[in-house]
């Protein structure tokens, strides 16, 4: 409020205050004597500003920072992480992921444990990160690309084993099947263990699991789950 306050001061004809420094004690008695006497007057402005101008106060008085510079081998992996509008039912579908090197807004994991890909791996801190969006969109599975040399397709996400000692580069696959069959995904999460899994785990409500994340790196075992 102050600050608001002061702005608008500030931009007053100086005719009106030849000379006048708001830092000085004249200056800050006439400044805090404005703000008392026409706090009904600002309160009622400030109900107006909120409602005429969006985001009005964080635009004036935040600085928006900058993105980190990462590439992991897509376009603008910073744009807002909805595409699409809800489907008529109301629910939201994945119609994609990215990696990036903020937590922000990464999927959780099952049991609280970390959600950086490269967890104990001395690499780059990564994180996945789900777009929602339509049901015409959605993805349907999610599968692990490991190769000996680097890959570029449409729909490969990574290499997430940036700054790690990996023999492979390592890439996750989004698939979008068509049909009657094919159960487009709204849930995802990362599970990290201690114990190999073959199997989905049910019980958790899951349909899908990607393969170890971590194959042929060591340390944990890690799943993508979704259904």
């Amino acid at each position: 409020f102050p600050s608001l306050t002061t702005y608008f001061f500030n931009s007053v004809p100086q005719d009106l205050y030849p000379g006048l420094d708001l830092e000085s004690q004249p200056g800050k008695s006439l400044l805090e004597d404005w703000q008392k006497q026409n706090a009904e007057q600002w309160a009622s402005l400030l109900s107006w500003l909120k409602v005429g101008v969006p985001d009005y106060n964080t635009s004036l008085m935040q600085p928006v920072p900058e993105p980190p510079d990462y590439d992991f081998g897509f376009d603008d992996p910073f744009e807002h992480y909805f595409e699409d509008d809800d489907d008529d039912d109301g629910r939201q579908y994945l119609v994609d992921i990215r990696l990036e090197s903020s937590s922000a807004h990464s999927v959780g994991e099952v049991d609280g444990e970390s959600v950086d890909l490269n967890k104990g791996q001395k690499g780059e801190y990564v994180y996945l990160v789900p777009v929602w969006g339509s049901k015409s969109s959605a993805i349907t599975k999610l599968e692990l690309v490991f190769s000996d040399t680097k890959l570029q397709a449409n729909d490969l996400r990574g290499d997430y084993s940036q700054g790690c000692s990996s023999k492979w580069y390592r890439y996750i696959k989004v698939v979008r099947e068509k049909g009657t069959t094919a159960v487009p995904v709204t849930r995802i999460s990362l599970w990290r263990t201690w114990k190999h899994h073959n199997g989905v785990p049910i019980s958790n409500g899951w349909t899908g699991m990607t393969g170890d994340l971590n194959k042929g790196r060591g340390g944990s075992y890690l799943y993508i789950c979704y259904s």
